[in-house]
Order: C-alpha cells, then sequence, then structure tokens
C-alpha cells in the first residue's frame, strides 16, 4: 500500500466524521454541477472544502510522495505515534532489504508492534520469528512496550554450532626424559622460529555457557638441541629439526558473561598425524693449540620422520575471548600441549660416535610441548522456536 494511501486514510479518519442527514430546502434545489443526496454525510460548503483540500494533498503526494525508504520509515514512526496501525507493514516490508542493520531492526520492531496492535497476532510473531533470525542476538531494551518484550517472549533462541577458520603460530621445545647422549646435561631442546597453524574452527553448543569444540589442523613447527659450550672444548654441534602434523583435537569449553565479549577456557587433548620430521645439523671442530676451526661441515640434511614416534597424543588446554557480532563471532586463544608419549620411537638408536661426529645426528628421548596463539572467525547457526504454551 502506498504512502499516498496512508494519508487518505488519515483525512478520512479526520474529515468524514458521521453526521446526521441535513434536509435539502427547495429553495437549493435549482441547477448544480452535481447532485445532492440527502446521505451525504457532510453539508454542501464542508464537502466543496474537503474535496479542494484532498485533491490538494493527494496532487501534492503524487509529486512528493518519499521513495527514499528512510523517509519512508520516519512517516511509519509518526503515524505509529498517532495511532495508525495497519499501513505501516506495507510501507517498510518493500524496504528492509536497503536499510542498513540499525534501520532494519527498528522497521521490523514497528512491523512486529503495528501487527500486534492492530489484532494480527500471527503475523506479529512470523516477523519476530524474522527478527531473530536475521538478528539472533537481539534482546529489547528496557524502554521496548511491553506488547513487543511479550510478542519477543513467545521465542526460545539457541546457538546451535559455529563453523569457520583460523590461523596462528607455533612454538615448540623438548623436555628430556631419557639421555642417550653422553653429553645430554649439557643440551637442550629449546625453541626454534615459531612455525604455524591453519584449519577449521567448529563449535558445538551444548547451553549458553558449554561448548564441545574442535580445531582440525595443519601444523609446523621447529626445535633445535642447543648447547651452552662446546662438547670438550672442541665441537661445535647444532640441529634443527622441523615437524609438520595434522592434529585432531577436541576439547571441553566453558564461556563467561552474558555479553558481547566473553572469556573462556577449554580443555582436552589431541591427536597428531606426522606428515614429516627434518633435521639440519651442522658440526664445527676447533683446534685449541692453534686457536682455529680445522672442519666445519656446512649443513647437513636428514630425513628424521622414520626415527619419531605417530601419532603424537597430546594433552592440554587453553584461554581466549570471543566477541560476538550479530551472526559472527571472532576469537583468540593462546593454547599449551604437552606430548604423552615420547617423541623417539622405540627401539631406534639415534646415538653413536660415527653419527654424532661426521653426520651430526644426536638425539635423546624427549617430549613435545607446544604453545599456540590463534586468531579466526565463525559464522553461528541457531535454533529458534516458539515456546510451548503452558
Amino acid at each position: 500500500m502506498s504512502v499516498k494511501f496512508s494519508y487518505k486514510n488519515i483525512f478520512r479518519r479526520l474529515f468524514f466524521t458521521p453526521s446526521p442527514p441535513l434536509p435539502i430546502p427547495p429553495s437549493l434545489s435549482p441547477p448544480l454541477p452535481f447532485s445532492l443526496s440527502p446521505s451525504l454525510p457532510l453539508s454542501l460548503s464542508n464537502s466543496l472544502f474537503l474535496s479542494i483540500t484532498l485533491s490538494f494533498m493527494l496532487s501534492f503526494n503524487i509529486h512528493s510522495q518519499p521513495t527514499n525508504c528512510l523517509q519512508r520509515l520516519a512517516n511509519a514512526e509518526s503515524l505509529f505515534q498517532t495511532g495508525i496501525f495497519e499501513d505501516i507493514p506495507e510501507i517498510l516490508e518493500e524496504c528492509l532489504d536497503s536499510y542498513e542493520p540499525s534501520e532494519k531492526l527498528k522497521a521490523m520492531k514497528l512491523i512486529v508492534l503495528s501487527r500486534y496492535m492492530n489484532d494480527d497476532v500471527t503475523g506479529s510473531e512470523e516477523t519476530m520469528q524474522l527478527l531473530l533470525k536475521e538478528f539472533p542476538l537481539f534482546t529489547p531494551d528496557a524502554g521496548d512496550p511491553v506488547d513487543f518484550q511479550f510478542v519477543y517472549n513467545e521465542f526460545q533462541v539457541k546457538r546451535l554450532v559455529d563453523v569457520g577458520i583460523f590461523l596462528g603460530t607455533e612454538t615448540a621445545w623438548g623436555i628430556i626424559t631419557e639421555p642417550w647422549s653422553p653429553f645430554a646435561d649439557e643440551y637442550t631442546y629449546a625453541p626454534g622460529f615459531p612455525g604455524y597453524s591453519a584449519g577449521v574452527q567448529l563449535n558445538f553448543h551444548i547451553n549458553n555457557n558449554f561448548v564441545i569444540n574442535t580445531q582440525p589442523a595443519l601444523s609446523s613447527y621447529k626445535f633445535r638441541i642447543h648447547y651452552n659450550e662446546p662438547i670438550n672444548g672442541i665441537l661445535y654441534l647444532k640441529q634443527n629439526e622441523q615437524q609438520t602434523l595434522i592434529e585432531l583435537p577436541l576439547y571441553f569449553q566453558a564461556e563467561f558473561l552474558k555479553s558481547h565479549v566473553k572469556p573462556y577456557a577449554k580443555l582436552g587433548g589431541s591427536i597428531g598425524f606426522l606428515i614429516s620430521s627434518s633435521t639440519t645439523s651442522s658440526i664445527e671442530r676447533y683446534d685449541p693449540t692453534y686457536d682455529e676451526f680445522i672442519y666445519s661441515s656446512g649443513d647437513i640434511k636428514n630425513n628424521n620422520k622414520e626415527f619419531r614416534t605417530s601419532p603424537i597424543f597430546f594433552i592440554g588446554g587453553g584461554i581466549g575471548l570471543n566477541v560476538d557480532f550479530n551472526k559472527y563471532r571472532f576469537f583468540t586463544e593462546l593454547n599449551y600441549h604437552q606430548s604423552v608419549n615420547e617423541m623417539l620411537k622405540k627401539g631406534s638408536d639415534r646415538y653413536t660416535q660415527q653419527s654424532l661426529w661426521t653426520e651430526g645426528w644426536f638425539d635423546s628421548d624427549f617430549r613435545l610441548n607446544k604453545a599456540s596463539l590463534r586468531v579466526g572467525f565463525v559464522k553461528s547457526f541457531y535454533w529458534i522456536k516458539k515456546r510451548k504454551q503452558e
């Protein structure tokens, strides 16, 4: 229905008020441009005035009818304030897709209220359901009309699942559990250059506070064997190892605070399937007599996967922060994990004099530690249903 027609209704309400028919004196029966009937609601002078007024106003509306949807929203608010509800849905509905989110929410609230006030309860509930699908995090303000809050409370909104992606950094280091090298007390498995992690984020919401979370990911990280001093003062050894694995984690996550910004904590574990493990080693021999290096091996590269345990079982958890934006959620988190099983595959002997002095291979048994910093976003899917009447 057009805005022009809405103004017709306004003037009809203002001017066409019932009044008893007036008798027409015979003296007024001479020819007139139109015939009069005793059933006319107004006197001749009022009818002429009204006709002229309506013609002027309708002509004005034809030329000034607002095509701007913001003007329609302002007109609808004015109609609502004057108690004229029936035309508001038709004025606003064709503009809903063109509004910004804040304007669209205001328009949909007006439609819900106008239909409810016009005794169209079914239409009001259908519009409320559409509103909640578009704005699932919406809650009424304290100043919203009681009727609007009543319709809102007829519905239940539950977040079911979040699906998204994340990117992050991975830092790894080891804790020696069984020293195979006689020099094990002199070195550590220190963190190497940070690696990366990328994957999919899936959240399954149990209720408003508890979530089952998984993050299937591709991860890569480096760690290195670090000596504080040269071995026996003559041998400088360096070894860096890079591992790449597919991780399948599962966590139990608890969220805190009822707001758009929610801190959370999670605990669980993951299984890592090793794709590759390689080392880059170097050896330098120093002659203290002549105070010079007498040998440098350069980089020695080896495939280390056959000596590593796979799958790797991790336990751990993390803390993070969720920020909700209507249907989307951004998050950042810091995680820590430690392997349950040891990294050196059983039956492997990685320490021999030959491998140490000529190939730069040396190893002890150790457990892997990992820390990761991740950021990502997800899209949330909701279940919206009318509450059962008790």
